[in-house]
């Protein structure tokens, strides 16, 4: 996580200018951070999914963030919404 925001921050810290960007004048990164414990039934596109979902979050909350999530927990989350 460490490592994430001090990417995002140095992009942002360019100062790159992004007139077309309706949300910042420069241009910056979101990232979505997908973490599992390693398991023999997880599959690479579950892993990919939840960091793909992430990247979402992180543009719904304004850009220019990260959103981490565990794999554990999109996998449940997802698990209840099925049964509802």
């Amino acid at each position: 996580m460490e490592i994430t925001e001090s990417c995002r921050r140095a992009v942002e810290l360019l100062n790159i200018p992004h007139s077309s960007s309706s949300t910042v004048p420069v241009v910056t990164i979101s990232v979505g951070l997908a973490t599992v414990m390693p398991s023999l039934e997880l599959n690479l596109r579950t892993v990919v999914n939840t960091a793909d979902k992430g990247l979402y979050q992180a543009k719904s909350a304004g850009r220019n963030c990260i959103q981490w999530i565990s794999v554990e927990q999109a996998v449940s989350e997802e698990a209840r919404v099925d049964t509802t």
